[in-house]
């Protein structure tokens, strides 16, 4: 997962490299970038600025308690039909 605000990107798990079958995983600490100022992602930021991170995750949080998990539709066995 990954979130954008403006020129920032904070990352909370780890991606796998393309078709490597590697599992995500989820970071101790969000990861910050700042893409007007790196745009291939190569340096974290999060420590020199933690209240953009802060902000980033106030608003996944606020985002998140308003969605609703729906079944899925695609895990229904072909006799539902």
């Amino acid at each position: 997962q990954a979130y954008r605000k403006g020129n920032y990107k904070l990352h909370l798990y780890s991606i796998p490299v393309l078709y490597s079958g590697e599992k995500s995983v989820k970071f101790d600490e969000p990861v910050l970038y700042d893409l007007r100022q790196d745009i291939g992602e190569m340096k974290n930021i999060a420590a020199d600025h933690p209240e953009v991170v802060a902000d980033i995750l106030k608003a996944i949080e606020k985002h998140q308690a308003g969605v609703t998990i729906a079944s899925p539709l695609f895990d229904r066995r072909m006799a539902d039909y």
